[in-house]
């Protein structure tokens, strides 16, 4: 089923935006 993926992707999403949130935000480190 695809629902497993999304959902693993909407985590991998979350986490990375929460990861972002724990620096200094920088849109340069985004991109790189």
């Amino acid at each position: 089923m695809a629902t497993n993926k999304i959902e693993q992707l909407i985590e991998d999403i979350y986490e990375f935006v929460e990861s972002c949130k724990m620096q200094p935000f920088s849109t340069t480190k985004v991109i790189v």
